[in-house]
């Protein structure tokens, strides 16, 4: 069997990345990650199961995943780079703070793979919730590589970027493993694979020309509504995203956002308006009672979210730096400066430093504002003076 090593084992990267691969039946999945406590619970139990719900019908179709192995990315340093370099398919299922710790493998893996003569071509597929991924990977594995080792990759390695977009939590605990998600069957990746001749790609593998626009389309439309009914749900004291989106008052703060960001998509991107069934789609899946996505889960992270390139701030620049208002979006930032969620780390820091410093001095840190530019103060004023209405 051929190999696939994915890095980063959390639930996209075992409950969508490694479910797919695992359903073709010719790879062997090694899993890859920091987590030693997780490394040696899947090394334990030796397998996991996924359940992949119809978010519409309800259907709940279960699969096991047994035919793996597990690395500790520090601990098992040796094999893991090995893995890299002997893999045909090699994933990426990361957060942003975790790129650079990627980048190092992947650069080690290259320079092993071109000191041992390696011809097999290997395609490293890039997953992450991160408008940019492609930018900030490549230029930074072609930086540390010589002349040499730059035309190997050229001739031996694809570099692509993907859209993971199955939804995934867990079912009980993350000690149980079990997880549960939507049954998204779909893998879009950039074209350019380097395969031998006559190689079939994953049936649910699909080819995209332009990815990045894909994932414009994806965060800055459908993960601004999925967070803003977090902050929006939690201002309103629900606990999972069905209560949010039957509230008519939440939907409509929605609704305005989003349609400041499709119109910025659409003037910049010519990025088509999804239509009123289309959206209706959207929003039932979200309301579906057969997975009741709890917004601790959605909120999670909420530094990161609150940051210039994400959800909410990437196409409010979008739009600002296109003549369009962006007061809708705005708004939502500054709920996410009320999100109070006593178990997540992030939201009780953000609480504090507001508290402590103001909420002016929060905005410029969490949203990393550089006050010389004119936008950042317009982002800076606007998002000051809906959290002070929101304060009275």
């Amino acid at each position: 069997m051929e190999e696939v090593t994915i890095i980063g084992s959390g639930r996209t990267g075992r409950g969508m990345i490694g479910e797919l691969f695992d359903t073709d039946g010719r790879y062997h999945l090694n899993f890859a990650d920091i987590d030693r406590q997780l490394v040696n619970l899947l090394r334990k139990k030796g397998k996991y199961s996924v359940h992949l719900r119809d978010l519409i019908g309800g259907e709940d179709k279960i699969r096991e995943i047994d035919d793996f192995s597990v690395y500790d990315i520090h601990q098992d340093r040796i094999e893991y780079i090995d893995k890299l370099a002997n893999s045909r398919f090699v994933i990426t299922s990361l957060f942003p703070d975790a790129f650079d710790s990627a980048i190092n493998d992947i650069v080690e893996s290259i320079k092993l793979r071109y000191k041992l003569h390696k011809e097999n071509l290997v395609n490293i597929i890039l997953s992450a919730n991160y408008v940019g991924l492609m930018e900030y990977f490549v230029p930074r594995i072609k930086k540390r590589l010589t002349d040499k080792e730059l035309e190997y990759l050229d001739n031996y390695i694809a570099i692509l970027g993907s859209n993971a977009n199955r939804k995934v939590t867990y079912l009980k605990d993350k000690n149980d493993l079990t997880l549960d998600g939507d049954n998204k069957y779909v893998l879009k990746v950039n074209r350019g694979f380097k395969l031998p001749n006559d190689y079939k790609l994953p049936s649910f593998i699909v080819e995209v020309d332009d990815i990045e626009r894909v994932m414009i389309e994806k965060i800055w439309s459908e993960n601004l509504q999925h967070i803003g009914f977090a902050f929006l749900g939690n201002y309103k004291g629900y606990n999972v995203i069905n209560e949010a989106v039957n509230d008519p008052w939440v939907v409509k703060k929605i609704d305005a956002a989003w349609e400041e960001a499709r119109s910025a998509m659409k003037k910049v991107y010519d990025i088509p308006i999804p239509n009123a069934k289309q959206r209706k789609t959207v929003l039932d899946k979200f309301a579906s009672p057969f997975f009741k996505d709890k917004l601790h889960r959605i909120g999670r992270a909420e530094k990161r979210k609150l940051k210039k390139n994400d959800r909410l701030l990437g196409p409010a620049y979008l739009c600002l730096n296109n003549g369009l208002p962006a007061d809708n979006i705005l708004k939502l930032v500054a709920y996410g400066f009320c999100y109070n969620d006593p178990f997540d780390r992030d939201s009780q820091e953000v609480l504090s430093f507001v508290k402590q410093n103001g909420i002016k001095e929060a905005v410029k840190k969490y949203c990393g504002l550089n006050l010389t530019l004119k936008n950042d103060r317009v982002v800076l004023d606007k998002v000051v003076n809906e959290y002070n209405k929101l304060r009275k």
